[in-house]
């Protein structure tokens, strides 16, 4: 559930450090950081880490305003195969809908998610 701020650039190099178990993405993404509309910044590297590629920044990035509708963004495919997305505010949702509905950042973040998630299915799903 990435921070509803961020957008995804390209997949992150290795770092050396352990991958986490889970990457809501499907993969560690560098980024920009959209949480000021009028100074968009490439995210630091810990916060990518930590909090961008993760979400629920509230109190932990200073950039991550006070009065942020959401905290993360969770992605889900609906039972027609359909992609929706989910804002969060305080691990439960606020508002969701149909990504051609989503603003250009969800939109992006939904391309990647949906780029990793095919590949993944094509690498599990054998001969």
């Amino acid at each position: 559930m990435p921070c509803p701020y961020f957008c995804p650039q390209a997949p992150a190099p290795a770092s050396g450090d352990p991958p986490p178990a889970r990457m809501p993405l499907g993969l560690l993404y560098e980024g920009d950081c959209h949480a000021d509309p009028g100074n968009k910044r490439t995210a630091e590297r810990k916060m990518l880490r930590d909090r961008c590629n993760f979400g629920y920044g509230h109190g932990h990035c200073a950039s991550f305003p006070a009065d942020s509708e959401a905290d993360a963004v969770r992605f889900s495919l609906s039972a027609n195969r359909e992609l929706v997305w989910i804002l969060e505010k305080d691990f439960s949702p606020v508002r969701h809908g149909r990504i051609q509905d989503a603003d250009s950042i969800v939109r992006k973040q939904a391309e990647v998610f949906l780029e990793n998630y095919e590949r993944y299915i094509k690498r599990t799903s054998g001969p």
